[in-house]
């Protein structure tokens, strides 16, 4: 009952607080503001060639760099999860 306790239940709040920021932003996807970027990706400069981002970037790079950003993204998670436990156990 322990694990249930100290696991389960913070686990299903974090999740139940994402699962309604996610609702919470999804009359975004409809605006005008989400329209236009979406226009400008489909329709692009037809005088220019379609360049990819990194396409001139060296191989490390491109292989190096989303891994670092997915341990930031993940990092970030971690701190605040941290952070929540810390302050939640400080206030009992």
């Amino acid at each position: 009952m322990n694990i249930l306790k100290n696991t389960l239940i913070p686990t299903i709040i974090i999740l139940l607080a994402a699962a309604l920021v996610v609702i919470a932003a999804l009359p975004l996807a409809e605006t005008e503001w989400a329209n236009s970027f979406r226009v400008e990706n489909e329709l692009g400069d037809s005088s220019e060639p379609f360049e990819r981002e990194g396409e001139n970037a060296p191989a490390v790079l491109m292989f190096i760099l989303p891994l670092v950003k997915v341990t930031i993204f993940m990092g970030v998670g971690v701190l605040l999860t941290t952070l929540i436990r810390r302050f939640t156990k400080s206030t009992k």
